[in-house]
């Protein structure tokens, strides 16, 4: 006790530098530490894959949509323009149906060209699950690939989606300046008609022929157009195609092919 009470401040001292001694032999431990996880963070980051750039090809094709957007109607009130043709001269009520039990009961009164739009809404990877608009249809035509016919169950257009281009343009987005965008091209083919080229995302205006015919012996009228199926007096038929002064129609019962004329006017 003599000899603590003697050296109490040396004593003091000596426990104050130990103290001090372990406190930075602990703080040089966790530095240690530290330096180390820093450089293997580090070694990680070189090591991970770097990141892939943004495709910015959808927000571009998206405003250049908005520039350009698809307007479908072209008179107030009317899904569609139509421009008669020559051939539109007769009355309905005034058409003699076919008395041929052999024959339908249907009779052509009257034949007319109709504008529509077309358009090449989507597709995917590098040209499949093709994606059709057709202005007339409440519905878009989905067409797995190239050289498959455009329709479904319900409706068969007479379309084939003939060939197929992918394409890259270079177009001005307002507000964001220059900026690459998809503007591929899918031909569109039925017969030998012209083939119609279409734009992704940018409507087409074409033509084709509507019929009106006339039903059985309550006189039903209804337009037809290629590809349409109709149930006349409880047949049900298929319009297989439409020409200036006739309609070819299937007979879904019995497989048998009509054509159905213009009459000739009355004199």
């Amino acid at each position: 006790m003599d000899f603590i009470k003697r050296h109490y401040e040396k004593i003091t001292l000596a426990a104050a530098l130990l103290i001090l001694i372990i406190s930075a032999v602990l703080l040089a431990v966790k530095v240690g530490a530290l330096s180390t996880d820093i450089q293997e963070g580090s070694r990680r980051r070189k090591k991970s894959e770097a990141l892939k750039p943004t495709d910015v090809g959808l927000y571009s094709n998206a405003i250049a949509s908005l520039k350009d957007p698809a307007l479908w109607t072209n008179e107030p009130g009317k899904m569609f323009p139509s421009s008669v043709s020559a051939t539109n001269l007769f009355q309905p009520d005034k058409i003699d149906i076919p008395t041929n039990p052999a024959a339908p009961k249907i009779a052509l009164a009257t034949i007319t060209h109709r504008q529509f739009k077309l358009r090449f809404d989507a597709y995917s990877g590098k040209g499949e699950n093709f994606q059709l608009n057709f202005q007339f249809r409440p519905k878009t035509f989905f067409v797995p690939a190239v050289g498959m016919e455009v329709g479904d169950r319900f409706e068969t257009t007479g379309y084939i989606l003939a060939k197929f281009e992918q394409k890259i343009c270079r177009a001005v987005m307002p507000g964001v300046g220059e900026r690459d965008v998809d503007c591929s091209e899918a031909m569109l083919q039925r017969g030998s008609e012209k083939p119609i080229i279409l734009v992704l995302g940018k409507a087409t205006q074409e033509e084709e022929p509507i019929a009106m015919i006339v039903c059985g012996t309550d006189r039903r009228q209804m337009e037809v157009r290629r590809g349409l199926e109709f149930v006349c007096d409880g047949v049900p038929y298929k319009v297989v195609d439409i020409t200036s002064k006739q309609v070819i129609i299937l007979d879904r019962q019995s497989g048998e092919t009509h054509t159905i004329s213009l009459p000739a006017p009355k004199e």
